[in-house]
């Protein structure tokens, strides 16, 4: 595996005994938690789908998203400087929204641990490589493409040109990005991303997407200092 962007140690500690809260304090936190996402005394942010559509469709990652994450984010940095760990499950979604999820993570003063859930895909892919430490539950999976092209509406030709060239550039991003992650060829990404790649948790691990697959039933904390930002 290549060289992540920043160094991380990792140590067990034992489980610290819940503080007593009063009712309000309590509702309080589960409205941070349950409504944003985001549990300032465990220092936890969930990044999951914020709505769905009127259909019932599993919206992913969008601005509202992207809103709660970097608040999330700034509420806790706000707050202490111990390591954050954030819990994704996404199925993908708008690039430009998951990028900002990305810059927020890279931004953080505070050390990130990433743990997905469920799945990290398309988007949710790139997001995960933010972490300082990148962790899989074990069923969890990844899963890798180029994307599709959702723009089909009528527009001038020199648009429909524009928005291709993004496109490319986007790619490229993304193998840069996976193979700076990953310790892999930028070429090797390219193959991987031509159709939907799934892969599940010890495979991400293997392929260098992520750092480590969380075992049950052991309960690890993860103390990560932060060495260079």
């Amino acid at each position: 595996m290549g060289k992540n962007r920043r160094k991380y140690a990792i140590s067990t500690k034992g489980i610290i005994p819940a503080r007593r809260d009063t009712p309000f304090t309590y509702y309080s936190k589960l409205e941070d938690f349950f409504e944003r996402g985001v549990d300032i005394e465990s220092r936890i942010l969930y990044i999951g789908t914020a709505h769905f559509s009127e259909d019932g469709d599993d919206l992913g990652v969008d601005a509202r998203m992207a809103e709660y994450a970097i608040k999330g984010l700034h509420i806790l940095n706000e707050s202490g400087k111990d390591p954050i760990r954030v819990f994704i499950n996404t199925p993908g979604g708008n690039i430009s929204d998951g990028w900002a999820i990305y810059d927020a993570i890279m931004a953080s003063s505070s050390p990130v641990a990433i743990e997905v859930y469920g799945e990290a895909s398309s988007m949710g892919s790139i997001i995960l490589q933010a972490g300082d430490l990148r962790l899989m539950h074990p069923k969890a999976i990844v899963m890798v493409h180029d994307g599709y092209n959702q723009n089909t509406e009528r527009m001038p030709t020199r648009s429909h040109e524009s928005w291709g060239d993004w496109s490319k550039r986007e790619r490229k991003r993304m193998y840069e990005l996976f193979s700076k992650r990953s310790g892999r060829s930028i070429s090797y990404w390219e193959r991987r991303c031509a159709h939907d790649s799934v892969i599940d948790a010890h495979e991400t691990v293997k392929v260098g997407l992520a750092d480590k697959v969380i075992e049950y039933p052991s309960r690890i904390f993860y103390n990560i200092r932060r060495n260079s930002h």
